[in-house]
């Protein structure tokens, strides 16, 4: 498979990822997704003001808490983005931690998508 198919069938969350860990409730996953599109929304509005503080600190701590919540639904690319970021020496490489935010964001647009998709599909 090209990269470009590869691209266009890759999910922002994997949906079998919390079937397989909590089990076939569609109900029960709908609010799971629900609670972690608010909290991960906080945690970027979060981040978003710790890079403009320049605070690495609370830069790290929004990354590992991105990379925690998005891993527990599936949403492995926000997770691994926010790993590279929770990693990223601030003072070192400034606009990479931007960039690194800045490709969060639009990875969480796709995972907002997807949530409203899912809420729909499981509501027919």
């Amino acid at each position: 498979m090209d990269q470009i198919t590869q691209q266009s069938v890759r999910q922002p969350i994997n949906a079998a990822h919390l079937r397989n860990t909590i089990g076939d409730d569609p109900e029960f996953i709908v609010e799971l997704y629900g609670i972690y599109v608010d909290d991960a929304r906080n945690r970027l509005a979060n981040l978003d003001s710790a890079l403009v503080a320049a605070n690495p600190e609370r830069i790290q701590d929004a990354a590992h808490a991105l990379k925690g919540s998005s891993g527990n639904v599936g949403a492995a690319r926000m997770s691994e983005l926010a790993a590279q970021l929770e990693k990223v020496e601030y003072a070192a490489d400034s606009e990479l931690a931007r960039d690194l935010a800045i490709q969060l964001h639009v990875e969480f647009a796709d995972v907002e998508t997807f949530v409203e998709r899912f809420v729909r599909n499981s509501q027919q």
